[in-house]
């Protein structure tokens, strides 16, 4: 009986003591990119925030962000800068796990876009002016990615949150309709 006992104890001992099994690359890659999407696409600006803030998440990540790099964080005191960090989150990461394609990057474009959008509901002053200005930081990153577009946004808005509403009405138009082409 004791000889038993001694074999079920070290049974149950071996269980114990042994090391973990080993993590599949795989899994940890699939768990990466399930993060990246997520945090991306799913989950609420102060909730992101929050996440990068602790630099949550699976290892493996980079939280590195320059909010709107070259550009204004807060043209006219709208503040994009989160907009933007999630924005440099997607780009980076995407790249990082190699799946940065051309759809993807027209998807986190767009949600930036939504970002930049949601940002001017909150902000005072003109909301044309806001969502205006949020579309001409898209259509930059559309057109020239994300480093020569915050160069030209300099130059671009000067004298816009002035501009009347005929005008801004007319500018936003021209925008619609440049993006959707």
């Amino acid at each position: 009986m004791n000889n038993i006992l001694v074999i079920i104890f070290l049974g149950f001992a071996s269980l114990v003591f042994s090391s973990p099994p080993p993590v599949d690359p795989n899994l940890e890659r699939i768990a990466r990119e399930l993060w990246t999407t997520k945090v991306i696409f799913d989950t609420p600006m102060a909730d992101f925030v929050k996440l990068r803030d602790a630099k949550a998440g699976p290892q493996g990540l980079t939280w590195e962000a320059d909010g709107c790099t070259n550009a204004d964080d807060s043209p006219f005191g709208w503040n994009f800068k989160n907009s933007c960090n999630r924005h440099d989150f997607g780009y980076r990461n995407y790249k990082l796990q190699g799946r940065f394609t051309k759809q993807d990057r027209k998807k986190i474009d767009k949600n930036f876009k939504n970002d930049m959008f949601n940002q001017c509901a909150h902000e005072n002053g003109s909301k044309d002016a806001c969502r205006t200005m949020a579309k001409m930081y898209y259509r930059s990153v559309r057109m020239f990615g994300a480093s020569v577009a915050t160069q030209m946004l300099n130059v671009a808005t000067t004298g816009l949150e002035e501009m009347d509403q005929k005008a801004l009405a007319k500018l936003d138009a021209e925008l619609d309709a440049e993006l959707e082409e």
